[in-house]
């Protein structure tokens, strides 16, 4: 998603072109986990394709992502060797991800010294948050970290949301994110059932794919067998103007996850004027203050998550305070325009540096 914000933001440049190569493969992800040719064809035609970038446009620079689980890096480091030492592009990468997760220091010998290798042949990573790169391991530190926050299109902007909630307002609090364990959505059904009970005018909406970890038919279950399936909802996933509605309508946004990089549902719901009750995981701290944006609770913590809900559901006169400060922030620090600017003086530096 923010390889395409990134692109279309680009396209108002005059002194740089952006051209994308398309490594998204969802419609043959069952057939290509694991170990297959058909993988292998699939990389191969992306080597292609970056080297007839390279050969007619005369690309300089590579920006790439990385996947920090053992396999997928190994790919992406035959990908950095091809682009920087193959056809001689500098490479930048750009994380999304915790490299932590990696555990470079407990693999053997030869990853490690592929991993070494890789840094020695990169210019330099980029975080989608400054407070993540304060978290990565050693290995990665020997290189440049730039830090550019994530940032999104304002398809809020023309739009007016509902009523101030009141008292006599029945409050909609909003799940809308991978129904999968790590983002909490577990914790979030248990303090529901608990706070629909204190609360008459309450109402949690669940919305999202079903994750890989998940069964559809179990999840689907338990919002049927709970004690009340009439005001705590899972309804599926929801895109484009449905999901443009379903924030209008919301007064909570909610993403209780154990782990994240820099959410962008949680941008998303401040585009909104949504307050949010969120973990303090990943880059959360800098889209949400505590208070003023919204309310923390603990991951993995159902009596967390209640306070934090409580809390918003005693007094209701700080949700319409916390949405404007949700909606300022949103403007001022993230959206797509400031995103893009930050990325276009990146890479004039770095091309005017080994130009």
């Amino acid at each position: 998603m923010m390889a395409n914000v990134l692109l279309n933001q680009s396209r108002s440049w005059n002194d740089v072109v952006i051209h994308p190569i398309n490594a998204v493969y969802d419609e043959d992800r069952a057939k290509l986990r694991g170990f297959s040719f058909g993988k292998i064809a699939r990389f191969w035609q992306y080597l292609l394709e970056l080297q007839r970038l390279v050969c007619d446009k005369n690309a300089r620079l590579l920006i790439t992502t990385f996947a920090f689980f053992p396999g997928p890096f190994l790919k992406d480091c035959a990908l950095v060797f091809f682009a920087r030492w193959i056809l001689g592009c500098r490479v930048l990468v750009w994380v999304h991800m915790d490299p932590n997760r990696l555990d470079l220091e407990n693999r053997p010998l030869w990853f490690k010294e592929i991993a070494r290798f890789l840094v020695r042949s990169i210019e330099g990573w980029v975080a989608c948050a400054p407070s993540l790169s304060r978290t990565w391991p050693a290995w990665t530190k020997s290189k440049p970290i730039r830090e550019i926050a994530n940032g999104i299109s304002d398809t809020a902007g023309c739009l007016t949301r509902q009523a101030v909630p009141g008292m006599n307002h029945e409050i909609n609090a909003l799940f809308i994110s991978v129904i999968d364990q790590e983002k909490g959505w577990r914790e979030l059904f248990d303090a529901a059932e608990i706070l629909c009970a204190e609360f008459s005018d309450v109402r949690f909406l669940f919305r999202g794919n079903i994750g890989i970890n998940e069964i559809e038919t179990e999840v689907k279950a338990k919002f049927d067998l709970g004690k009340f399936p009439e005001r705590i909802c899972y309804q599926g996933p929801a895109y484009g103007l449905e999901k443009s509605e379903l924030l209008l309508k919301a007064d909570i946004f909610c993403l209780p996850s154990w782990t994240e990089a820099f959410p962008l549902a949680l941008l998303d719901a401040m585009s909104y004027g949504v307050p949010s009750i969120v973990t303090d995981v990943g880059a959360t701290r800098e889209a949400v203050r505590e208070g003023i944006e919204g309310v923390f609770c603990e991951p993995a913590n159902t009596e967390s998550l209640c306070a934090a809900l409580r809390e918003m559901l005693v007094d209701r006169s700080k949700l319409a305070d916390m949405g404007l400060a949700a909606r300022r922030r949103y403007e001022a620090y993230f959206t797509d325009h400031v995103f893009a600017e930050a990325w276009h003086h990146q890479i004039n530096e770095m091309t005017e540096k080994f130009s």
